[in-house]
């Protein structure tokens, strides 16, 4: 198993353009690589031979990012299956989503380090303050350290669920109408844990820049509440 995180730089907005747009735009750049193999020590790669992980379960934090950049940027195209999104694992478990609010969630004995936003902004975007870097590195590699803690300390995605943070990390979604399709394929047939379903659905709106319909903000409502008033009820024909 192995636990990753990137930091990278590029003249490209990552919040405006989208991931895939940055992940492909000619200015992104990997910075570092931080990678840990199961509990072993937190490594840093910076340029030269990448590491091999094909074998491997790649676990990342809103792992859409880093499967991109290794598909654009790297051009290693591990399978898709390969990869674990630790965000959906916190967002199933009721956690918040950001790494930082997940850590302090689950009470990790490992933390985001605090400053990684004046860090970013210093090194990713441009004029890109080079001095800052070893900072940023150590800071890269915290992250990995805290994402390890917080992934272990939480459930692990069922099978079913771990197939649709798949779809989530791939970013099929891209229009309302694939909402429409995604509601169909969680809520219906494919009959998911409706809680984390809910919780992909939205995250993957949100991630596109996707405003949901009334009738899908009206439908994830009456599936909630419906499901919320059946757990009330068994658990009153348990006590």
């Amino acid at each position: 198993m192995i636990y990753c995180d990137f930091e990278t730089k590029s003249a490209c907005d990552l919040k405006t353009a989208g991931v895939y747009n940055y992940a492909q735009h000619g200015t992104t750049e990997v910075l570092c690589m931080a990678y840990a193999i199961d509990d072993g020590e937190v490594q840093l790669w910076t340029e030269g031979p990448l590491p091999d992980f094909a074998g491997h379960q790649i676990r990342a934090h809103n792992a859409a990012f880093e499967r991109l950049i290794f598909w654009y940027v790297l051009q290693q195209d591990y399978p898709l299956d390969q990869f674990y999104c630790t965000a959906a694992q916190a967002r199933a478990s009721c956690a918040p989503g950001s790494l930082e609010d997940a850590g302090r969630f689950a009470g990790a004995s490992m933390r985001k380090d605090h400053r990684g936003g004046h860090l970013v902004r210093q090194c990713c975007l441009p004029p890109y303050n080079t001095a800052l870097l070893p900072e940023l590195y150590d800071y890269c590699k915290q992250d990995v350290r805290a994402m390890r803690a917080i992934s272990k300390g939480m459930r692990l995605l069922g099978q079913d669920a771990a197939k649709m943070a798949m779809a989530y990390c791939l970013g099929i979604v891209k229009t309302q109408e694939h909402i429409d399709f995604l509601m169909k394929f969680t809520l219906g047939k494919f009959q998911m844990d409706y809680l984390f379903a809910i919780i992909v659905i939205t995250q993957v709106a949100l991630i596109q820049n996707i405003y949901l319909r009334g009738h899908q903000k009206i439908m994830l409502k009456m599936h909630y509440k419906k499901n919320v008033i059946t757990l009330v009820a068994k658990m009153g024909d348990q006590s």
